[in-house]
């Protein structure tokens, strides 16, 4: 079993942001997001995005069964590419609550909605 907790905006932001001029697309990004209207067997439920350390970077934190886990992303403008390996994504801003989850080279698309969710929460 598997405990982490991940704020969208880390308790350091107040340093981090003396260092990092964070853009209005991060800022918007950033929070918990949940897959709306998705079939039952979709394995992703939901995402929580969070600031990175410099203005084109962002982290993505998401359930696997087991716990959670986190990638490093890039955004640009209103597109976020999830770097890592474990999870080939693109997420869309299509606005302040509304985006597509793209996977597996857009074999699979979700909607996702921005929540008031908790992101500090502990995965189990």
């Amino acid at each position: 079993m598997a405990l982490c907790a991940f704020p969208a905006f880390p308790e350091n932001a107040a340093r981090h942001s003396e260092h990092v001029k964070y853009t209005k697309y991060q800022r918007e990004a950033a929070g918990f997001w949940r897959v709306t209207g998705a079939p039952q067997s979709a394995n992703v439920k939901w995402l929580v995005i969070g600031l990175g350390d410099s203005p084109s970077t962002m982290t993505v934190r998401w359930p696997t069964g087991l716990g959670c886990s986190t990638e490093s992303a890039e955004i640009h403008a209103d597109r976020i590419t999830v770097v890592g390996d474990h999870f080939p994504a693109v997420i869309q801003i299509q606005g302040p609550k509304s985006a597509t989850l793209s996977m597996f080279s857009g074999q699979i698309i979700l909607h996702i909605r921005k929540t008031k969710e908790a992101t500090d929460f502990l995965c189990e």
